[in-house]
């Protein structure tokens, strides 16, 4: 398997902490649901230690621009989670190839300025040589994310986030949007190729299979199995 890109070195421009004012905020977050940006600390100055405080109290927050922002969460899409997150720890372990983490498994990215955690990510053995981090977390995204979408969550967050996985290492993104609404089910898979852009990477439905790619080359299951439970995910 060919060796994955290392994480640049280079960061986005940075300014010093401060608390942001109420135009700053729309900036950054004017699209995200107000109750998921947490306010103490103030946006704009937090840290990854008040990042570990709010963990620590049992709420899962990424740290963004200097902000907590809480994951969004729903049974639908951590169920969808779990289930995606079995058939890819069965590959890995028949093959040896690495780790399938959860919604905390937590990455720095850019140095420490940003944590995000994917609902479901793939760590490889050769992006960890030394094994997993004991204590903390290790720099650079893994070499798959997954991400669910729920009904707090935000296109244009998505977006983000995969330009940020990207920019640190990933080689594949999936966006897993759940049928809702008469809506069926699909899943966006983006490459650093294709970009992270909303619309630019290929769109599968239920009756296509989720592959690994050169990511996780032989990995297949039906999109659907990931959806649904027993015999309602069979085709």
């Amino acid at each position: 398997m060919p060796a994955l890109a290392e994480p640049p070195v280079a960061a986005p421009p940075a300014t010093e902490p401060h608390a942001f004012t109420v135009a700053e905020l729309a900036e950054r977050f004017g699209t995200l649901p107000a109750d998921r940006v947490r306010t103490k600390p103030s946006p704009g100055t937090a840290t990854a230690t008040d990042a570990e405080s709010a963990r620590a109290e049992g709420v899962l927050c990424e740290l963004v621009d200097g902000t907590l922002v809480e994951k969004a969460v729903s049974e639908v899409t951590a169920f969808i989670a779990m289930r995606l997150g079995m058939f890819l720890g069965n590959f890995l372990e028949e093959h040896d190839l690495g780790w399938v983490m959860g919604a905390d498994g937590f990455v720095d990215l850019y140095g420490g300025l940003l944590q995000r955690a994917p609902d479901v990510s793939v760590v490889l053995d050769e992006q960890r040589p030394d094994g997993l981090a004991a204590r903390g977390y290790s720099e650079g995204a893994p070499a798959l994310c997954v991400e669910v979408f729920s009904p707090s969550n935000t296109r244009p967050e998505m977006e983000r986030k995969r330009r940020e996985y990207f920019e640190n290492g990933c080689r594949l993104c999936w966006t897993i949007y759940p049928a809702t609404d008469g809506q069926p089910a699909t899943c966006e898979v983006h490459t650093p190729e294709t970009g992270p852009e909303e619309g630019a990477g290929a769109v599968l439905t239920e009756a296509d299979d989720l592959t690994g790619g050169a990511v996780l080359p032989g990995f297949a299951v039906p999109f659907v199995k990931a959806l649904r439970r027993g015999r309602e995910g069979e085709r």
